[in-house]
């Protein structure tokens, strides 16, 4: 078991503009097969694994342009500890392994933090659109080296066409830099 806190404070400015600062923690629990699986020269689990932790920060602008479009630019934080990954080895020769095998293992963790964006709205009753755009920056793990694939810079798009109340189309796109 355990507790994980939540929290955030709104402070309107104006009815068309406000911050937010938003605090949270969460957790996950190891699986059974994280923990338990033996599969020779294949993968092992641990059975004393601990669970993920995860802390974040968000402090965020919304800026209501008219009755339907808005704007919005957000700061996020993370920060996580005992990741469970597959970087541990059984070494060849134990528990009959003719190779080094994969084990689940707790990882020391990784933070992050970054600025995103976005803007969302309709052109006219039928036409609604949106865009964001996230650029993530300081991308390191617990022992300051860097974590790999993840990209600084990704974004999504997407129109909805509504001609009456029963039937819309929807296309999207999304751009993700090279991790």
């Amino acid at each position: 078991s355990k507790v994980v806190p939540r929290g955030g404070i709104v402070y309107s400015f104006t009815e068309d503009l406000s911050l937010k600062v938003l605090y949270g923690q969460a957790f996950r629990n190891p699986n059974f097969f994280e923990k338990y699986v033996e599969t020779r020269n294949v993968l092992y689990g641990t059975a004393d694994l601990q669970p993920e932790e995860i802390h974040t920060i968000d402090v965020g602008l919304d800026y209501l342009l008219d009755s339907k479009n808005s704007l919005r630019v957000n700061y996020f934080y993370a920060s996580t500890a005992n990741l469970i990954t597959r970087s541990g080895v059984v070494l060849a020769g134990e528990l009959d392994n003719t190779r080094d095998t994969p084990q689940y293992v707790n990882s020391d963790g990784q933070r992050f933090h970054g600025i995103e964006a976005e803007a969302k709205g309709a052109f006219s009753d039928k036409i609604l659109y949106f865009v964001n755009v996230s650029y993530v920056t300081g991308k390191e793990k617990a022992d300051d080296s860097v974590i790999d694939f993840v990209p600084e810079l990704s974004g999504n798009m997407g129109l909805t066409w509504k001609p009456n109340k029963k039937f819309k189309i929807s296309t999207t796109a999304q751009y993700i830099e090279e991790r």
